[in-house]
């Protein structure tokens, strides 16, 4: 039975109840759609906002991570 779960890419202790929720009413995880990702603001790199940017790259990359990596052990 397919289930859907919304969680906050970007913290690390909403992954962790993600999981655990998983975990109690199935049993474990079987496949993880990993879809999170996101812009901010439009523009060349140079005239972007350094926290804007940061924003970004901790969505994009370090969320994706957050996600995937430890359930693919």
């Amino acid at each position: 039975m397919p289930a859907t779960l919304r969680a906050a890419a970007c913290d690390p202790d909403a992954w962790a109840h993600a999981m655990e929720k998983i975990s109690a009413r199935f049993g474990g995880l079987d496949m993880l759609v990993n879809n999170a990702g996101g812009g901010r603001g439009s523009g060349p790199i140079d005239r972007a906002e350094l926290e804007a940017h940061r924003q970004m790259l901790e969505l994009n990359v370090r969320g994706y991570g957050r996600g995937s990596r430890p359930r693919c052990r």
